[in-house]
């Protein structure tokens, strides 16, 4: 048996001839520690850490019994198995020795077979009793998870029906007027199709989730100039930010490296990103979707990414909130509630991690945020 794995044992015995007779017993299969006295026997309990202690009771100046029970009252060594080893066998001495916090008792004269097999399933015992404990441990915390998604599905739930209801609401208003006057105002008509265009977007949002988790997400992917997908996606959201006063725009250097990926995808990606960006910005805000090749430093030092950004002058996210910015179920605010229950950036989150890249997150209150996507340059087909 390698020796960094055996059981360590401390042998405590005032009889050299007892000291040597069980350390040649046990050191075949067990580290083994000896000491010649209570005080020296704590000593090294407290120094190293030991898989059980072989006791004798007689002993000058402290005896078993004291040094047992020493070892009971320290937090970190009660758990140390103590198993007695002596001459007296008198029944109430190996009461008074389970009494103090001993485990099992074997009198002298032993028997070889016997010492091992009790040592051994000590330990063995000992064993499982953490094996135990850290099964409950691990148990009792993903109850706790479990728990706490629980409430997190809840309350998505309280939500997804509040964002539906209030579309739902405007599209049954249209209709009570047709059903009454017989004709719509055009302008009635326009927000009927955008209260429809949300409700397909969320309902999108949680398809997509749904089909995310648990599983790998399918990619198409495809080699392509980024400077075209982004431009793409800046043309169909600019006739939105137009319509709001806000300043919507692109940088990007010419040329860019290609990327390998999903344009269905990295179209989604984007429009989230933007869609959140527009949803947080007030009128005459900016609106910054930029693009660059960036060099990987640290453990990324070789590799190259393209790096892509949406960069807005909205009304920031609390630093409190930014480490559950990418959880679903999750809004960032109470205060947004009602401009989306919180799906896009987990999707987006999850739909970079399938390309191999990586979303990160910066925001400061009243200024703004902004979203980075790093794309690896190099193929990333499986």
């Amino acid at each position: 048996m390698n020796e960094d794995t055996r059981p360590t044992v401390l042998v405590v015995d005032d009889a050299p001839d007892d000291l040597k007779l069980l350390s040649g017993l046990l050191k075949e299969c067990h580290r083994v520690k000896i000491a010649n006295g209570g005080e020296k026997a704590l000593a090294i309990a407290r120094s190293e850490p030991l898989d059980l202690v072989l006791l004798d009771i007689l002993m000058p100046e402290m005896d078993g019994f004291e040094v047992c029970l020493a070892l009971k009252q320290d937090a970190r060594l009660r758990d140390i198995p103590v198993v007695f080893i002596s001459a007296l066998d008198d029944v109430w001495d190996k009461v008074k020795a389970f009494r103090v916090g001993g485990a099992d008792y074997v009198t002298k004269p032993f028997q070889a077979e016997e010492v091992l097999a009790r040592v051994d399933y000590q330990i063995e015992l000992r064993q499982l009793r953490r094996q135990l404990e850290d099964r409950n441990r691990d148990l009792k915390e993903a109850n706790a998870r479990l728990q706490e998604l629980d409430q997190l599905k809840a309350s998505f739930t309280a939500m997804m029906v509040h964002d539906l209801r209030s579309p739902l609401t405007g599209i049954q208003t249209v209709l009570d007027i047709y059903e009454t006057q017989g004709s719509i105002r055009p302008e009635f008509l326009v927000r009927c199709r955008h209260s429809l265009q949300d409700i397909l977007s969320m309902l999108n949002d949680l398809l997509e989730l749904f089909r995310s988790e648990g599983r790998e997400i399918p990619l198409d992917f495809r080699r392509l100039d980024p400077k075209v997908l982004l431009q793409g996606v800046l043309d169909a959201f600019a006739p939105r930010a137009s319509a709001r006063g806000i300043h919507l725009n692109l940088t990007c250097p010419q040329p860019l490296p290609e990327i390998e990926v999903d344009p269905q995808k990295v179209n989604r990606i984007l429009s989230n990103l933007l869609d959140n960006a527009l949803r947080f910005t007030p009128p005459g805000g900016n609106i910054l979707l930029d693009a660059c090749e960036v060099d990987g430093k640290g453990v990324d030092l070789g590799l190259r990414w393209l790096s892509i950004s949406v960069t807005d002058t909205g009304q920031g996210i609390v630093p409190e909130q930014l480490p559950y910015i990418f959880d679903p179920y999750r809004q960032t605010s109470k205060h947004d509630a009602g401009l989306g229950f919180g799906l896009g950036l987990a999707i987006v989150q999850r739909l970079m991690a399938a390309h191999r890249g990586r979303v990160t997150v910066r925001s400061q209150i009243g200024v703004g945020t902004r979203f980075t996507l790093l794309f690896p340059v190099s193929p990333v087909t499986p």
